[in-house]
């Protein structure tokens, strides 16, 4: 908190700076433990994976846990690297304690899928060198 301005940081690692007139002026919500919230990770998957596929690969494994939210996930496609294509994953969950876990437990999971599809797909790089 300064002078002018108040700094927040919110789960997804963004900062937003308000200025401290539009804090005394407005009415704010508070989130409690008890509502949902959304855990959103972004990852490079494989050249090569069917997403269709690894999302409902995915979604299989997450709404096996019981404080994910079935039904609610989203699976977007943001961006294509050399790497691989950049998605966004996002899942609710109702348990607030899982709000720090929760996103370790999804990457793992994705690494897990994308770690079997290369073991499954091996590419021969000799070939294309």
């Amino acid at each position: 908190m300064g002078l002018r301005n108040t700094t927040l940081i919110n789960q997804d690692n963004y900062e937003i700076t308000i200025p401290n007139s539009a804090l005394s002026k407005t009415t704010y919500q508070l989130f409690h433990p008890g509502e949902d919230h959304r855990l959103r990770v972004i990852a490079v998957l494989p050249h090569g994976m069917n997403l269709d596929e690894f999302k409902k690969d995915l979604d299989d494994i997450m709404y096996s846990y019981d404080w994910i939210i079935n039904d609610k996930a989203t699976f977007l496609s943001k961006d294509y690297s050399e790497w691989g294509p950049k998605v966004e994953v996002s899942y609710w969950i109702t348990k607030y304690k899982y709000i720090d876990c929760g996103k370790i437990i999804i990457l793992e999971n994705i690494n897990r899928l994308a770690d079997e599809y290369r073991k499954n797909n091996p590419m021969d790089y000799n070939n294309n060198r």
